[in-house]
């Protein structure tokens, strides 16, 4: 099987924010790299929509709503409020390995 690597950036929207890969990955992390200083990683073996989170204080959690969607062709960053902040830096990778 070929390995499969995606890394990209964009600023937290508040919202859902999609993310093409051109893959499916096996493993997702988010990181919030603003004031938030958080992230989310996800597994494809997860449900919709959940994901491992770490924030600031290094409090960890696993989250069921507002985490990571994988999809056919990338992922989907949900409305979590300590990764997903309006305005502030996220970067991403993906792997297919």
């Amino acid at each position: 099987m070929e390995k499969y690597t995606h890394s990209d950036t964009k600023n937290g929207t508040g919202a859902a924010i999609s993310f093409n890969c051109g893959f499916r990955p096996k493993y997702v992390k988010a990181m919030n790299v603003g004031a938030g200083l958080s992230s989310l990683e996800a597994t494809d073996s997860m449900a919709a929509g959940s994901g491992f989170k770490e924030i600031s204080t290094g409090v960890k959690s696993f989250v069921a709503t507002g985490g990571i969607t994988i999809t056919d062709y990338g992922f989907i960053l949900g409305a979590d409020a300590n990764v997903n902040i309006a305005g502030q830096p996220i970067h991403v990778i993906a792997h297919r390995m």
